[in-house]
């Protein structure tokens, strides 16, 4: 169908065109999110210079994603954040402890500071440079209570510490409490009294965990993603051929046509 601004056959091959080196990016680097801890990219790094948002013309304070802070009685300030743990003295130079990972929470322990991060959770000593690393995992946060510093990781139970952060242990009532929270949900769930947004709705329906659950939601991802990667790339091959078809045909058809042998 043609309409005064050209056909939409043509709007939809230059459209496809010219978008489709982002959706080349965004199938191809679903992929590599879905399948992040397999391939370890997290341990693989790279100068951040590569990055269009590292330029010093682009960089903003927000771009930080300065997500917790702590501070001590000497006016030092612990930064957490996406790209890291940082600490600032009173000279208001930052120093990185941790990193380039992206860290959660902070908090005390006496005179130490425990941190709570993608990579795992660390401590840092008074007047460290460096961090040891106490558990490998993914943190979500730390909380210091009357029962003692308990940390909560991504993919395993609750565990407290009970002499400042130097050693934890699995913290049984937060198990048995998640446990029963799982068990209500699902009963909630089954008699229509619980309800969700329908912002997850949408999200979990393009993730895919609505339907393969968060441990399979790979597969969802693997299947748009490589779908996006292989329309694009025979698309493109697609208009190639054409077009050298195209010539092909206009080069024959400027060809001088043979004139017949006369015997």
């Amino acid at each position: 169908m043609k309409t005064r601004f050209g056909s939409f056959r043509g709007w939809h091959i230059w459209l496809s065109i010219a978008l489709s080196l982002p959706i080349l990016i965004v199938g191809l680097t679903a992929v590599f999110i879905a399948h992040d801890k397999a391939l370890n990219l997290k341990s693989l790094h790279i100068p951040a210079a590569w990055s269009p948002m590292s330029q010093p013309a682009m960089l903003h304070r927000n771009d930080t994603e300065v997500r917790s802070l702590w501070g001590e009685a000497g006016g030092t300030l612990w930064l957490g954040s996406k790209t890291g743990l940082y600490r600032v003295g009173n000279d208001g130079v930052p120093t990185q402890i941790v990193g380039p990972y992206d860290v959660r929470a902070l908090q005390g322990a006496g005179a130490a500071v425990l941190v709570a991060a993608k990579n795992g959770l660390w401590r840092v000593e008074p007047g460290e440079i460096s961090a040891q690393l106490l558990h490998e995992g993914d943190y979500w946060s730390l909380a210091a209570t009357a029962q003692g510093l308990l940390a909560v990781p991504k993919e395993a139970d609750a565990q407290i510490s009970l002499d400042e952060g130097r050693s934890w242990l699995t913290w049984q009532p937060a198990v048995k409490a998640t446990e029963q929270l799982a068990a209500t949900m699902a009963m909630q769930a089954e008699n229509g009294q619980r309800t969700i947004t329908l912002s997850k709705l949408v999200m979990d329906l393009h993730t895919g965990k609505a339907f393969f659950g968060k441990q399979y939601e790979w597969i969802w991802i693997d299947i748009v993603g490589l779908a996006m990667v292989l329309l694009t790339v025979t698309g493109l091959v697609m208009w190639w051929r054409s077009q050298r078809r195209k010539v092909t045909q206009l080069e024959a058809s400027q060809r001088p046509a043979e004139q017949p042998q006369v015997g």
